[in-house]
């Protein structure tokens, strides 16, 4: 992660996105390094460690992604804090939930989902036609397929049911990070101006 963010620090001239791209990266390796520091500050029910601390650096850097996506959807400027305000509060609902070891976990975690639910609403409400398929289908593959199998993977990691070990939740983690930050930053960079 951090090798990307430097790349796309260097590299930022050659993309409008660039720019952000840098910050979303170097945020997410931050959380990555406080990963391999090791400190934790609960254990769930089988004595796993929880990393809620995960979802805390996820308002930052899925913000500044969002804000990112929003431009790229031209979503109306109305909605935009919106979106950003759900988009934290999804990931605050993760932290939260991930640090709670009662059956109110899934109250709050349900709550996330909608949030989540609410801030799709908001995104795509009232996409320009013109825009409407050339931008919206990549787009949605990366929120739909990407976004949405954080909190499947959540459920099933030692910050949820505890059914997987924290390093199988850790290594999808750094995929779907690396797809939805990298990746998408690098695809939306590839797109034709016309596309954008």
């Amino acid at each position: 992660m951090l090798l990307f963010s430097l790349w796309f620090l260097v590299n930022r001239k050659y993309s409008e996105y660039f720019s952000m791209a840098f910050l979303v990266s170097s945020i997410t390796t931050l959380t990555y390094a406080l990963l391999l520091d090791g400190r934790i500050i609960s254990l769930s029910a089988s004595g796993n460690p929880v990393y809620f601390t995960r979802w805390l650096f996820y308002i930052a850097s899925c913000s500044l992604l969002m804000l990112t996506i929003t431009k790229v959807l031209k979503v109306r400027k109305e909605n935009i804090l919106s979106v950003l305000v759900l988009n934290g509060l999804v990931m605050l609902s993760g932290a939260i939930s991930a640090a709670t070891a009662s059956p109110l976990k899934w109250i709050i975690f349900g709550l996330g989902g909608l949030f989540f639910i609410a801030q799709l609403i908001l995104l795509f409400d009232k996409i320009p036609a013109s825009k409407r398929n050339k931008i919206k289908k990549p787009v949605c593959c990366y929120i739909f397929f990407g976004w949405a199998l954080f909190p499947l993977i959540f459920i099933f990691s030692p910050e949820g049911a505890d059914i997987i070990s924290n390093f199988v939740a850790a290594t999808l983690y750094l995929i779907l990070d690396l797809v939805t930050k990298i990746i998408f930053y690098i695809h939306l960079s590839l797109l034709p101006k016309s596309k954008r």
